[in-house]
């Protein structure tokens, strides 16, 4: 598995988002990252 993934969106809403894994375990592992519009 690669460390790295290019995803496609359109950042039409300023601010801080987090991307993340919907399972806790998988946050607790570190599967969480935050990404910025500005």
């Amino acid at each position: 598995m690669q460390g790295l993934k290019t995803v496609d969106l359109v950042p039409d809403n300023a601010g801080t988002w987090m991307f993340h894994c919907h399972v806790n375990d998988h946050i607790s592992a570190g599967m969480l990252s935050l990404f910025k519009v500005v």
